[in-house]
């Protein structure tokens, strides 16, 4: 059986792919709303966290043969766990990442590679910020973002995340739960009702929505900030489908 680290529409869609050829494929996700929308793609579905012991206990029961790491760009510990582990126990590993966008020259452009980088640039700047970056890292954010500047967070609609933001200390008048990827006419919509100054992204890529956002972002003027990927040394890395099924054919 081959194991997914499924954490975006791209591993959704690779599952199904596969399944659709005859591989035996499980996933594994992070919360239960990614669960309802792999549940299609795959005769398993495992939504329990996987730290080390975790991940060999479930490569062992389910008798796994590859491990396939289409985890988010930015789930860095999820990847250097997959490392770890599938190196220890000499299974096959491949990263399935997308690939990232190109974006045009603009003056307005800022690339960082941290989130605290983000933050620095973002409290130079005067006005509204909006995060476009998910829920994960909204309390490095709320943490290092001036405390007197309005944050909107976009998030999943799911119930424990937006429980959490508000945890945070968000208000609910500064956050939007819904899910993405958004269209540019629908980004350009929310930027400009929430009157915002400064867009914060990731290099998520075209799946992502990455093109989109920058567009809208950049037919209002805004600053746009891009949070870089965090680099990793992957064994195997492929970027589409058709390189994937070799490298498939090639281990099993």
């Amino acid at each position: 059986m081959i194991l997914i680290l499924a954490g975006t529409q791209d591993g959704r869609e690779l599952a199904a792919e596969l399944t659709a050829l005859g591989y035996q494929v499980c996933i594994s996700v992070t919360t239960e709303y990614g669960r309802s929308l792999a549940a299609p793609a795959a005769e398993l579905v495992n939504d329990l966290p996987l730290d080390a012991t975790a991940l060999r206990a479930f490569i062992a029961k389910h008798q796994i043969r590859l491990l396939i790491d289409a985890s988010h760009p930015y789930a860095r510990g999820a990847s250097e766990n997959a490392l770890q582990v599938t190196a220890a126990l000499n299974l096959p590993y491949i990263r399935y990442e997308r690939q990232s966008s190109q974006f045009p020259a603009y003056e307005k452009l800022h690339v960082v590679d941290t989130i605290q980088a983000a933050c620095q640039v973002a409290n130079n700047i005067s006005g509204t910020v909006f995060l476009t970056t998910g829920s994960r890292a909204l309390a490095e954010f709320k943490a290092n973002l001036a405390s007197d500047k309005r944050v909107i967070a976009r998030i999943l609609p799911d119930a424990k995340v937006l429980a959490e933001v508000l945890a945070l200390g968000f208000s609910p008048k500064d956050i939007i739960a819904m899910q993405g990827p958004f269209s540019e006419a629908m980004n350009s919509t929310m930027f400009a009702d929430f009157a915002t100054q400064i867009m914060i992204m990731k290099e998520s890529g075209k799946i992502g929505g990455s093109d989109e956002k920058f567009l809208a972002a950049q037919r209002l003027n805004l600053d746009i900030i891009i949070i870089k990927r965090p680099k990793l040394e992957y064994r195997v890395l492929v970027h589409d489908f058709t390189e994937l099924l070799k490298k498939i054919k090639e281990v099993l």
